[in-house]
């Protein structure tokens, strides 16, 4: 298992690997809106820091921009109980929920089916995955560090995917509206709304992660 290239704002991406086996993806919410460089008052979600999830029923779906066909990808919304599978049959898997939020850490951490969860040693070291700062969505030559605050550049890069032209952001990347973001929609005016309101210093907007039942009080 490998972190993707290219941390996103709403979703964490990695390579899991491990093909042939069927085994659960565990994600711990290791530090949660904890922003590297400050953009408007931040809301505190420490709450729910190390609490942990698991990656649901993965979905292969069609990458479309205005239109147009770009291809699939594999996303997964995080739930409350393991679920095994074949990760490794996947190339790239967006992770996305209530739990994923900008300014984030998180730890990925796999199982197989024939092992006890309950025990810790079973499941593999960690693999940590980040979130960028909110509306932080572009990457390039002049624009690499993940802790810098949004700009037009981010913005551009929103638009850039809902016209469909070349080089854009994926979904994964330019979608920032929802509390819990829906890869089966096409990224829209709202998402764009929304990098411009990041870009304008407003805070993120969305409320915390939902609660499981296994949840400490």
């Amino acid at each position: 298992m490998d972190p993707a290239p290219l941390p996103k704002n709403r979703y964490i991406s990695l390579v899991p690997g491990n093909a042939g086996r069927k085994s659960a993806l565990r994600v711990t919410l290791n530090s949660l809106h904890r922003p590297e460089s400050a953009n408007g008052s931040t809301p505190d979600f420490s709450g729910y820091e190390g609490l942990v999830r698991y990656v649901g029923p993965p979905r292969r779906l069609k990458e479309i921009a205005d239109g147009v066909d770009r291809g699939t990808f594999w996303a997964a919304q995080l739930r409350c109980e393991p679920y095994y599978t074949d990760w490794g049959r996947m190339d790239v898997l967006h992770v996305y929920g209530s739990e994923i939020i900008p300014s984030s850490r998180y730890s990925v951490q796999t199982i197989l089916e024939t092992c006890d969860p309950g025990e810790e040693a079973n499941y593999s070291p960690a693999l940590t995955v980040r979130t960028t700062d909110w509306g932080d969505v572009y990457r390039g030559a002049d624009k690499d560090d993940p802790d810098l605050p949004p700009d037009m550049l981010d913005v551009n890069a929103v638009v850039r995917n809902f016209t469909n032209e070349p080089g854009a952001p994926i979904k994964a990347s330019a979608q920032l509206r929802g509390r819990i973001p829906n890869p089966r929609v096409d990224v829209d005016f709202l998402d764009i709304a929304d990098a411009v309101s990041a870009f304008s210093g407003a805070p993120y907007p969305y409320s915390g992660p939902d609660r499981c039942p296994t949840d400490t009080p």
